[in-house]
C-alpha cells in the first residue's frame, strides 16, 4: 500500500470532515460531487498476469479514493481498464465519460525499462506501475478539464494535465516525485526507440517537464536531475513549478501541499 506524505492525510481528514459538515447543511451540493469507480475488463489469457499486478497493486484505488477525499471531479467518470485502445480519456454517446487503459499498456511499459536495462533502485514492474499512476492522473486532468471550467486552452491541454498529474502526484504521496521521475524515465526511454521519430521531440519535452516539475518542487533534493535539464533550468524550474501549482490549487480551491 501506497504511503502518503504526512501533510497530505492531515488535508484529507480535514478536508472530509469539512465535506462532511457542509454535506450536512447542503445536501444537494454534496451530492452533485463526481466520483471516479474502477472497472476490471475480463483480460485474455495473455493479459492475466498484468491485470493481475495492476489490481492487487491498488495503484486505481488509491487515484478514486483521492479524487473522493479531495472532490477533484464534478462528473462521475469510469476508470475502465482491459479496453483495446487507450490510455486516453473518452465521452461516450450517452454522455458518460471514462477513462481508458489497456492492460496491453502496463506490459509495454515493463517491457520497455527491462529492454533498456533501466536498473536504479526499482524493478521494471514498479517503473511500469508508477508510469501507470502518471499516465491515470493524466487522463484524470483530460477528464477534470472537460467537465470543469478551467480556462486550459485546447492547445494547451496536453502539456496543462502533464503538469497536474507531476503536481498531485508530489502533493499525495511521500515517493510521489519518484513515481513522476519512472514515467519522465519511460519518455525518455521512448525517445529512443527505432520508430520514435515520429514522436520523438514531444518524448524528449514530456521527459523534461516532467522532471523540471520535480527539481522545482525540491531543488536541493533532486539536483542530479539538472543533468538532463536545459541551462537555465535552475532558475526556470522552482518558479514553473509554484506557477503551475497556484494554477491547480486556484482550479480546484483547495490548498496542495507542495
Amino acid at each position: 500500500m501506497r504511503t502518503y506524505s504526512p501533510y497530505f492525510l492531515r488535508i484529507a481528514i480535514t478536508f472530509t470532515a469539512l465535506l462532511l459538515f457542509c454535506a450536512a447543511l447542503l445536501p444537494v451540493i454534496a451530492e452533485a460531487k463526481g466520483s471516479l469507480r474502477v472497472t476490471y475488463e475480463l483480460p485474455d489469457p495473455e493479459d492475466v498476469a498484468a491485470a493481475r499486478i495492476i489490481h492487487q497493486s491498488e495503484v486505481a484505488e488509491e487515484v478514486a479514493q483521492v479524487v473522493e477525499d479531495w472532490s477533484l471531479l464534478s462528473q462521475n467518470v469510469t476508470l475502465r481498464f482491459g479496453t483495446q485502445l487507450g490510455p486516453h480519456f473518452a465521452v461516450l454517446q450517452n454522455g458518460k465519460l471514462e477513462i481508458h487503459i489497456p492492460y496491453s499498456f502496463f506490459k509495454e511499459m515493463e517491457k520497455l525499462f527491462a529492454s533498456k536495462k533501466y536498473l536504479e533502485q526499482v524493478s521494471p514492474t514498479t517503473s511500469a506501475l508508477n508510469t501507470l499512476h502518471h499516465a491515470i492522473y493524466h487522463e484524470l486532468g483530460h477528464a477534470v478539464i472537460y467537465s470543469q471550467k478551467t480556462g486550459i486552452s485546447d492547445a494547451m491541454e496536453e502539456e496543462a494535465v502533464d503538469t497536474l498529474s507531476v503536481i498531485l502526484l508530489i502533493s499525495v504521496y511521500a515517493d510521489g516525485a519518484d513515481i513522476a521521475s519512472s514515467a519522465a524515465k519511460a519518455f525518455q526511454l521512448l525517445a529512443t526507440e527505432p520508430d520514435s521519430t515520429v514522436n520523438l521531440q514531444n518524448d524528449i519535452r514530456r521527459f523534461q517537464e516532467i522532471n523540471c516539475l520535480v527539481y522545482g518542487s525540491n531543488p536541493d533534493k533532486y539536483r542530479e536531475l539538472l543533468n538532463d535539464l536545459p541551462v537555465n533550468s535552475v532558475e526556470i524550474c522552482p518558479e514553473r513549478f509554484l506557477v503551475h501549482h497556484k494554477q491547480w490549487e486556484k482550479i480546484f480551491n483547495i490548498p496542495l501541499p507542495d
